[in-house]
């Protein structure tokens, strides 16, 4: 399961002359500023968690952000199993490390797969291939882009490199800019090969002090032929073991107020969010802090979310996930099962009036403006309307000039939809 990876990265993409013609200067090597942002599937002690590291890159105040062409995470060896490297190192060609996604490789996680083990002036190295979208491939001009994994020579830290000069070369050489302003690197907790699983990460048995770190390197020249020397480092540090737990309901009613409970570190604040279908994290305005006994409880208005433009941003059921955050990382607890949100059965009535007019009045119970209302006659849809924000839908309609069973029918994105009790109606 991938969890975090996962906060979408910008491209600014112009394909067009104008584009070309208005490329501003690049930055100077010190107004380019790289943050990291850790995320771990579980804290559980001796547990191998999917571990997910976000850099975003930001300029100083007034400058103008130039492109990154290389990034390199610098992972403490205290997060990962005492035999990973090795299982790296003899891993075959083509097996599965993890994913990455960047505005350059697509807008999903893509993976990044073994290619072999080489050795430079540095010693001995993986190298790997990031898989390209689709969509991308066209505009970069490749299916991959190029990954090496190496260990420190102390042996404290694993360094996974990505290249992409050659992603924006292309893109700029199209009359395109290509300007990241972040890119996520998850690593699996266990890979496959040979017909078994081989840990990759692992939570120390005892509390320990763990330290990540990503550096970039800006590009010189609009084409990214060279690169700036490191100048900033970002860092994110976390203690682990820390043992989150969540108990989300299997079956909650939409627009009502529950509790959920978890246990956690007295303290920590503790944050809702589902599980999206590509394994990114979907946050909620829920929350609430553990109370000194370890245990914490959430209290939730259970509603989806929505852009201002309508679009779903965050489905009311699904995989509910506590998350518990240390500086800039943060623990996930995923629920052991989905939790299945269901609107409540309507209230339906009808009133004839004059005139052979109908009046239909619909109340259901914890809906808002995002739920939608029909009035069916059979299968046949009679009228249709939004609810008000007490979850009402009421109108006049001409009288059906044919006789059935009406029923009120309740939907909303990303919770199930629910129906009347059935009204048997004549038109006569």
């Amino acid at each position: 399961m991938q969890t975090r990876s996962l906060k979408t990265a910008a491209l600014a993409l112009g394909l067009g002359g104008a584009a070309l013609a208005a490329q501003p200067a690049l930055a100077s090597p010190t107004d380019h500023q790289t943050s990291l942002k850790e995320t771990i599937s579980t804290g559980a002690p001796a547990a191998s968690p999917d571990v997910s590291f976000e850099a975003d890159f930001a300029a100083a105040s007034g400058a103008t952000l130039a492109p990154t062409g290389a990034i390199t995470w610098v992972i403490d060896a205290g997060q990962l199993s005492p035999d990973a490297w090795k299982s790296m190192q003899v891993a075959p060609g083509g097996t599965r490390l993890g994913t990455f996604m960047s505005a350059l490789t697509g807008t999903k996680p893509q993976q990044i797969r073994v290619r072999g083990m080489f050795k430079d002036a540095q010693g001995p190295y993986l190298a790997a291939t990031i898989g390209v979208s689709r969509a991308m491939a066209l505009k970069v001009g490749a299916s991959s882009v190029p990954a090496t994994l190496r260990m420190s020579k102390d042996g404290k830290s694993l360094l996974v490199s990505v290249n992409l000069q050659g992603p924006i070369g292309r893109i700029v050489s199209l009359g395109g800019t290509a300007v990241l302003q972040s890119a996520t690197l998850t690593l699996q907790g266990k890979i496959t090969y040979a017909a078994a699983l081989h840990a990759i990460t692992l939570n120390p048995a005892k509390p320990t002090l763990l330290n990540n770190r990503v550096s970039a390197k800006a590009c010189t020249t609009p084409a990214c032929t060279a690169l700036q020397p490191t100048i900033e480092n970002g860092s994110a540090s976390v203690h682990l073991p820390k043992a989150v737990t969540l108990q989300a309901p299997e079956k909650l009613r939409y627009g009502y107020r529950v509790s959920i409970t978890g246990t956690g570190q007295p303290g920590n604040k503790i944050t809702l969010a589902t599980l999206g279908t590509d394994g990114q994290l979907l946050a909620s305005p829920w929350n609430a802090y553990v109370k000194p006994d370890g245990t914490f409880e959430v209290r939730a208005t259970v509603r989806s979310g929505f852009a201002s433009d309508d679009s779903l941003v965050r489905p009311a059921a699904g995989r509910y996930v506590a998350s518990a955050v240390e500086g800039n990382a943060t623990v996930l607890a995923v629920a052991p099962s989905d939790t299945h949100v269901s609107l409540v059965q309507p209230i339906f009535r009808i009133q004839r009036k004059s005139g052979s007019r109908l009046h239909v009045h619909v109340h259901v119970p914890g809906a808002d403006a995002n739920v939608k209302v029909q009035i069916r006659l059979g299968s046949k849809t009679i009228a249709s309307g939004m609810a008000s924000k007490s979850g009402v839908f009421s109108t006049t309609i001409p009288a059906p000039l044919s006789s059935g069973k009406l029923r009120a029918v309740a939907s909303v994105a990303g919770a199930d939809t629910a129906f009347s009790a059935p009204i048997t109606f004549s038109y006569r």
